[in-house]
């Protein structure tokens, strides 16, 4: 093997922690720096300090592949010991001739933290230990590495952790990251693709990156990756068996049931067989490369289940520590990368789904599963540290909000911060696949235990761990619960005494709610705080000064664009202007497509495309904010289904109307209802024409629901609270006015959803026909619990008429039922003779009854009593007629006596037909 095929196989052992970590050290030893002295440059940290890159890139362009690996191995040292320090432990470790001889890199910590804060307006969330050694893997990691693969990759690694030590986003970080990615991905001559067996690995590595900056679109992209190249499928079912010490029947708790792959277990054998031959050859300078996700396994320690973090027992009285199944055995054992793709689905299900009483239920049999794994040692698999601890970490964020589970989540927190500074294990077990389970920083971790100890009321030792991490927000917001925000106020002026900073007058606003704080901010920045613009925006935000917040919003976004909750804010305060509607669908729509599964930012984005008069954008996104919605929010389904009315898809409409019964079992809008007969019936009358009608109607106003049926005003003790009734006028959801009105044709035949106009006469008729059987479904889920609407039984009697064949005489026996239930309900109600609008329904019911009537009684052979329905007929058509003529004689003549003349004649052929009877 040449020497650049050595040096390749090196990169990859590298990558996947194969090669241990202290070896990396040991190998140059004192004689690293040294090296870089007579080989690369005499004054590294010369270079580090005045950001000397392009100088860096000369020198390393002259080397050979050899000499590069040894240079990109002080990178890989450098960050691999500030991981060490600021997340994994073991803390203030002891010198020894592994550690890199710091002295020698001439860096000034206070200018190394100088330098990684990003335009000196993104600043660390908390300080971390020996900034130095980032700084130094930053700035060799960004060289240009002619001859090695793996660069890209540990740039990648390097830029996450920067980010996740930052206060803020940054959008120059994240760009980085992306340019990386897409090349790793997608040149061809990358390492991962040359190498596709590290491609679980990579997109592992990748969703903890986008899990930093919360960018769901991004995270569901590699999820789907993740599961795509996984080994196994997982799946939540019951299973038999106990959560408390008193209960004496097994009875159904939820289970993760883990299912292997038949392909993954040929895999798995190749690799038992590489890992074999491996260690037979042990006099091998290579390592083989087996072509299965399993290259994330090593072999086993002794004592790992000893060395692992220690698992706080649950001590209560009533709930058992964990599920006690019926069946032992229902804990399945996983490999290295089984851990870390349950472990990543965990991550993924927390932060996607949404805060309620059921996610720890949800999340518990993964929780189960990952820590199920003590003591065992699977396929040559060693247990992973770092998935143990991020579990126990997220279980623990999990059970402080519980009251029962509230104090050992206080003391599992303890004891993984006592973790970091134990000597054993050792590092190398603790970087293992670091990046691939990106446990949180020992700062957060920190952070957590404090919000823990404020939610139990220790406040005071929360302040000290807040002080210790200089996070000078929470401190506020103790000193705001213990009523006293003065010494909040003294706190930032004693840090501003010792260095002025954007952050810390940004935060003396927020204290002291003056605003000049803020511009003392964005003018200390040199213009560039997207903080200060920020601050500077809620501020107005905070009156609903929303015109005088948007330009501030804009400039803060233009500063760093990922700020996903600014792009929620900077659309509401629009859609409140009324005017800046432009504005509200260009924010709403950036914040969807980082936020895909808010519900209230699709409905938001639809009032906006509303009021614009793009309705069938409005209709695109009200059936995405139905979707993410989960189908329980009964307002955004109501607008789906009215602007589907409008939009011309009444299949849509008829749908959403069908759910709304699910959640409101008496939900009742006779304006869609008589929109969608009209259209059904035009359809069946003519093939080639497809038009809805052009009645007016609005929607209920969301500020006030003044106008809606009573139904709606008391809606059925069933229904759940509305999803987007929040406290926050943030996610309220907006309710849509529109008219229901003639859809302008270019726009609807631009959208590929959109009703097509040129269908076949067949086609016209399979869609009416599918209409017409979905409406009469919808009306008898609706009649059968809504009794007393006479224009409902209308409806659905002029619907069922447009089915009837002619000589179907029980089908025209059901419509007559539904003719007669709608007379009952009129005539029950005093206001139909006196309205314009009953008497006109009157009219239309008595036409309508004396033409079936006329039908039955035409049948050959008749059905039942003929005689009998006529006469029925003919009492109620002149009980209809003496009423109307009563209210006629007393309000005067008028329009009103078309609708008596069209009921005298509707009696008037009643009265023949039982004459000849």
């Amino acid at each position: 093997m040449d020497a650049q095929s050595l040096v390749h196989k090196k990169e990859l052992q590298f990558l996947k922690f194969e090669y241990p970590f202290e070896s990396v050290l040991n190998e140059f030893n004192a004689n690293l720096y040294q090296y870089l002295k007579e080989h690369v440059t005499n004054d590294l940290g010369q270079l580090v300090t005045d950001n000397k890159v392009e100088e860096f890139n000369k020198i390393i362009a002259g080397k050979n592949a050899q000499e590069q690996l040894q240079v990109l191995k002080i990178g890989i040292s450098s960050l691999n010991l500030f991981i060490q320090e600021n997340w994994t432990g073991p803390r203030n470790a002891k010198p020894s001739n592994a550690q890199l001889d710091l002295d020698t890199v001439n860096v000034d910590t206070k200018k190394a933290t100088e330098l990684l804060c990003l335009d000196s307006c993104i600043e660390f969330s908390t300080l971390p230990r020996h900034p130095k050694l980032l700084l130094l893997a930053k700035f060799v990691l960004s060289a240009n590495y002619t001859h090695l693969l793996s660069p890209p990759w540990w740039r990648l690694r390097m830029l996450h952790i920067h980010q996740s030590l930052l206060d803020e986003n940054s959008s120059l970080l994240y760009n980085q990251i992306e340019s990386l990615s897409q090349h790793l991905v997608q040149d061809p001559t990358s390492i991962l693709s040359l190498h596709t067996e590290l491609k679980l690995n990579f997109w592992l590595e990748l969703f903890h990156v986008y899990l930093t900056y919360g960018v769901i679109s991004k995270i569901q992209s590699v999820m789907r990756e993740i599961n795509t190249l996984a080994d196994l499928t997982m799946t939540l079912k019951g299973a038999l068996g106990k959560r408390t010490k008193w209960q004496e029947k097994n009875i159904a708790q939820l289970l993760l049931d883990i299912k292997f792959t038949e392909s993954n277990s040929e895999k798995t054998n190749i690799d038992t067989v590489s890992n074999k031959n491996e260690q037979e050859n042990t006099t091998s300078s290579s390592v083989e490369l087996s072509n299965t996700t399993e290259n994330l396994q090593h072999n086993p320690r002794e004592g790992a289940t000893t060395t692992l973090p220690h698992n706080v027992k649950l001590d209560d009285d009533t709930r058992l520590d964990t599920i006690a199944y019926e069946d032992a055995a229902r804990i399945p054992s996983l490999s290295s990368s089984q851990q870390l793709i349950v472990y990543a689905n965990l991550v993924y299900i927390y932060r996607t789904s949404p805060k309620d009483g059921l996610k720890l239920e949800e999340l518990r049999p993964y929780i189960d599963v990952l820590l199920g794994q003590d003591g065992q040692d699977v396929g040559g698999a060693r247990l992973l540290w770092g998935v143990r601890y991020g579990v126990l970490f997220l279980r623990s964020k999990l059970e402080s909000d519980h009251r029962r589970t509230v104090e050992r989540s206080m003391m599992q927190l303890e004891e993984l911060r006592g973790s970091l500074t134990k000597e054993v294990p050792e590092s190398e077990m603790r970087l293992e696949l670091f990046f691939m389970s990106c446990i949180p920083s020992a700062n957060t971790m920190e952070s957590t235990l404090a919000n823990v100890l404020v939610s139990l009321g220790d406040i005071k030792s929360a302040l000290t761990i807040y002080e210790s991490l200089h996070h000078w927000e929470e401190m506020i917001c103790c000193y705001n619960l213990l009523q006293l925000r003065h010494l909040s106020v003294e706190v930032i002026r004693e840090q501003l005494a010792v260095k002025e900073t954007p952050k810390l007058y940004c935060l003396l606003g927020d204290a002291t709610d003056e605003v000049e704080h803020y511009h003392t901010a964005w003018k200390l920045s040199g213009e560039r705080s997207a903080r200060a613009m920020k601050s500077l925006g809620m501020f107005h935000y905070k009156k609903k000064e929303y015109a005088e917040a948007i330009p501030y919003f804009q400039r803060s976004l233009e500063i760093n664009s990922i700020q996903i909750d600014l792009w929620n804010r900077l659309g509401y305060a629009a859609l409140q202007c009324g005017d800046r509607m432009d504005v509200a669908c260009s924010a709403y729509n950036r914040y969807v497509s980082l936020e895909p599964d808010d519900f209230q930012g699709w409905n938001n984005l639809a009032r906006a495309y509303l009021d614009r008069g793009e309705k069938q954008r409005t209709y695109n996104a009200l059936v995405e904010a139905v979707r993410t919605s989960n189908m329980d929010n009964w307002k955004v389904i109501e607008n789906l289904m009215r602007v589907a009315v409008d939009t011309k898809h009444f299949e849509c409409a008829l749908r959403s109307y069908s759910q709304l019964l699910d959640i409101k079992p008496k939900h009742y809008d006779g304006q869609v209802l008589t929109i969608l007969v009209s259209a059904i019936l035009d359809m069946i009358s003519s093939t080639n024409e497809q038009t809805a009608p052009t009645d007016q109607t609005q929607l209920q106003d969301s500020a006030n629901d003044q106008n809606v049926h009573e139904s709606d005003q008391t809606p059925d003790s069933n229904s759940p609270k509305n999803a987007g009734e929040t406290e926050d006028d943030l996610i309220n959801v907006q309710d849509i006015d529109l008219n229901l009105s003639e859809e302008d044709e270019s726009t609807e035949q631009s959208d590929p959803r959109a009703p097509k106009r040129d269908q076949t006469p067949a086609q016209s008729r399979h869609l009416s026909k599918s209409l017409l059987t979905n409406a009469l479904r919808l009306f008898g889920r609706l009649t059968s619990t809504i009794l007393n609407e006479s224009e409902l039984w209308y409806l659905y009697a002029q619907l069922n008429q447009a089915r009837n064949n002619a000589a179907d005489a029980l089908e025209l026996r059901k419509t007559l039922k539904y003719v007669t239930h709608a007379h009952a309900c009129l005539m029950r109600d005093e206001r139909s003779v006196k309205e314009i609008e009953g008497r006109r329904r009157i009219g239309e019911v008595c036409a309508l009854w004396s033409g079936l009537v006329g039908e039955l009684a035409g049948l050959s052979p008749p059905l039942g009593d003929r005689r009998g329905l006529l006469v029925t007929a003919r009492m109620s058509l002149r009980s209809s007629l003496v009423g109307m003529e009563r209210q006629t004689q007393v309000g005067g003549e008028g329009e009103r006596d078309e609708e008596v003349e069209r009921v005298r004649e509707c009696l008037g052929k009643v009265e023949a037909m039982l004459s000849v009877s």
